[in-house]
C-alpha cells in the first residue's frame, strides 16, 4: 500500500510530535504564595529564598515581593512553586544609590578603549597615549565600583543560619505561607 506524500508527512509531524513531548521533565513543584512582614506590615520588594534543609529533596525557589508585600515562588519556571519539604527561609532588601542595583557589585567595570595605533607606531608612542606614565593596571581593576548600600530588613533574616525562619511545602493543600520577621 503507497502512502500519498502528505499523509507522509501528517504522520511525520505527530510523530516528532509525540518524541518531543516524551522528553525529559522537571520534578513536580507546588504553588506557594503568601504576604512577606517586618512587624506585621507588609515589606514590598523584598527576595525571598527557600533552601531545601537537609533531608528535602529540593531546588531552591525564590520570590520577589511586590508593592502589597505579596510573593510566590519560583524553581524552574515563572510561579511554578517549590517542591515539597521543609525550607529554610531567607529574606532581604536592599537599598542602593539611585539608580543602581544591589547587583552591580558582581559587575566588571566597563572597559575604556585603547587608543588606535598603525602598524608603524613606536613604542614610545603608544605609552605616550597613557600618559608618558604607564606602570601597569591601578590596584583596584578589575574590582569594580560597590554601590553604595543599605539593608532595609534586619541583617539575621539574609542567611539560613540566622533568620530562625523554616516553611514546610506540602504536596496537598494550600501552601499560603506568610514571611513574618521582627525587627528586634
Amino acid at each position: 500500500m503507497k502512502l500519498n506524500g502528505t499523509l507522509a508527512k501528517v504522520l511525520t509531524v505527530i510523530g516528532m510530535g509525540l518524541l518531543i513531548g516524551c522528553g525529559p521533565s522537571n520534578p513536580p513543584t507546588y504553588k506557594v504564595s503568601g504576604v512577606v512582614k517586618l512587624d506585621g506590615k507588609p515589606v514590598p520588594g523584598a527576595m525571598i529564598t527557600f533552601l531545601p534543609d537537609t533531608g528535602t529533596d529540593g531546588q531552591p525557589a525564590t520570590g520577589t515581593s511586590d508593592n502589597e508585600g505579596k510573593y510566590s515562588l519560583t524553581t524552574f519556571v515563572s510561579g511554578d512553586g517549590a517542591m515539597k519539604g521543609m525550607y529554610l527561609v531567607t529574606a532581604m532588601k536592599v537599598q542602593t544609590e539611585a539608580g543602581q542595583s544591589p547587583y552591580d557589585a558582581y559587575k566588571e567595570p566597563e572597559k575604556s578603549e585603547e587608543p588606535t595605533s598603525d602598524k608603524d607606531q613606536k613604542l614610545e608612542d603608544m605609552y605616550s597615549a597613557y600618559g608618558n606614565a604607564y606602570s601597569g593596571p591601578p590596584a583596584d581593576a578589575g574590582k569594580g565600583k560597590q554601590p553604595a548600600s543599605k539593608d532595609l530588613l534586619p541583617v539575621k533574616y539574609k542567611t539560613k543560619e540566622s533568620s530562625g525562619l523554616r516553611h514546610v511545602v506540602s504536596d496537598s493543600g494550600a501552601n499560603n505561607i506568610d514571611i513574618e520577621m521582627v525587627s528586634k
